[in-house]
């Protein structure tokens, strides 16, 4: 006989005694039926109740944004910053700044799953059943794995509206994204390189965007053109911005210490 049929008695020992250890385990879990969760059922409701439901108005906020700007699409209003609709085109870029940043520090927090899951069962065994938010929470968090990828699809129907915002910073961001060489060359900043117009007063219809800051700007075009990415193969002016945007740097700050890899990120969405 071959030694691997000798030993085969003392596996089937060895299997026969690790199945009895695992009915004892599994009769144990059954006879328990997480006992000490259920005395800690209240404990774990109020621990988890904040960052539970600040995943629900995370979801609540996205879709707020999405019916906001469907409401947009249908009374057919004409985003740019350079006519009277400054203030709503400036407030809607922004919230799609702040939507996908969001979305993407969610994504972030390795224990979400865990979160909703156990509040949720807290929830069962106190109320007798799940929280109303749990399943369309549940599915959010499942299809935000990959954040931009889903934001890239569900934005699909406002590109045109996107992309129309973005493309009116054509005359503000490349003016204001000079080099110091460039600003030198120009004379920006002499005082007597043209003294005769220094008291003429500069006409402008762009003067609200001179109060935007440069990282505002490039924000909105990084993650604006990710979104509407469709635009960049259609529209000159778009694909001018996002190179500019692109070269200004590598990595842009989301929330205080958390960062964007702008280049690793567009590469991996929009090489493949």
């Amino acid at each position: 006989m071959q030694s691997s049929q000798q030993k085969l008695a003392e596996k089937l020992t060895i299997l026969d005694d690790r199945g009895v250890g695992m009915l004892t385990r599994i009769y144990n879990i059954k006879k328990q039926q997480l006992t000490q969760l259920q005395k800690d059922k209240s404990e774990i409701l109020k621990s988890l109740a904040l960052y539970y439901f600040t995943f629900v108005d995370v979801m609540e906020f996205k879709n707020t944004l999405a019916s906001c700007s469907t409401t947009l699409i249908r009374a057919k209003f004409s985003l740019t910053l350079r006519t009277v609709n400054f203030d709503l085109t400036k407030n809607f870029l922004d919230l799609v700044v702040c939507y996908a940043t969001l979305l993407m520090l969610l994504s972030r927090i390795e224990e979400r799953k865990a979160i909703i899951g156990l509040y949720n069962y807290a929830h069962e065994m106190t109320h007798g059943s799940s929280d109303r938010e749990y399943p369309r929470l549940g599915q959010m968090i499942v299809d935000y794995e990959n954040p931009l990828k889903k934001m890239m699809e569900e934005f699909a129907p406002h590109n045109k509206l996107l992309s129309n915002a973005l493309v009116s910073l054509q005359t503000v961001y490349p003016r204001r994204n000079l080099s110091a060489d460039q600003w030198r060359n120009a004379q920006l900043l002499s005082l007597i390189s043209a003294p005769n117009a220094k008291l003429n007063p500069v006409q402008s219809d762009t003067m609200p965007c001179e109060y935007l800051s440069l990282d505002t700007m490039e924000k909105w075009i990084v993650f604006g053109f990710l979104l509407s990415h469709t635009a960049l193969n259609s529209e000159p002016a778009a694909l001018s911005l996002w190179k500019l945007a692109l070269q200004s740097g590598s990595c842009l700050c989301l929330f205080r210490d958390e960062v964007f890899h702008t280049h690793k990120a567009c590469e991996d969405l929009l090489v493949g």
